[in-house]
């Protein structure tokens, strides 16, 4: 149950999602499921779990699978003209294509995305802040924030607290310069 999002550095720049959720509201995971034999009923796997792909749940392994999903992402340096970082997408099932919503930014069918955005940081964080805040709205608080960058994973955290989630919340932004 957890995104990375991409912060480029300069604020004109939006938030680059460069993970596919893994939820009910996917209708290639809710396809995948119904062919495992399993439903999805009040936006829940067998009514139980929100998420598609988990690890460890026992009772659901028919249809929460494990396997998965993989992106490819090249960010490329415009200051230098070079890719600054590369990451992959591919997944094993068949059935399963990103949606529009949930998909990377820039998502082709052969899973691998490009982006000429100066990356500045890397958010990953669980549906507990997913849930009460866009993408968009964690890369301008992330850059607007105004302590140590060590702290700012806990201002995000705290953030989400305040907006009223009520799932679990962990959260890491990582520093690409």
């Amino acid at each position: 149950d957890a995104r990375v999002v991409l912060g480029p550095a300069h604020a004109g720049q939006p938030a680059e999602r460069l993970s596919m959720d893994h939820r009910v509201d996917d209708p290639h995971e809710v396809q995948r499921i119904a062919q495992a034999g399993g439903f999805c009923w009040k936006n829940r796997v067998l009514g139980v779990l929100a998420v598609t792909r988990s690890l460890g749940d026992q009772l659901l392994k028919e249809y929460v699978i494990a396997e998965p999903t993989v992106q490819e992402t090249t960010v490329h340096d415009p200051s230098t003209n070079t890719a600054a970082a590369t990451t992959t997408t591919e997944s094993k099932s068949s059935t399963t294509q990103p949606q529009p919503q949930s998909a990377p930014a820039a998502a082709s069918t052969d899973n691998t995305t490009s982006t000429t955005s100066t990356p500045a940081f890397v958010i990953l964080a669980c549906d507990g802040l997913w849930d009460v805040m866009s993408d968009q709205e964690a890369v301008d608080l992330v850059r607007a924030f105004d302590g140590p960058r060590q702290d700012v994973a806990d201002g995000l955290v705290q953030e989400g607290l305040a907006r009223g989630t009520t799932d679990n919340l962990t959260c890491m932004v990582a520093w690409l310069s």
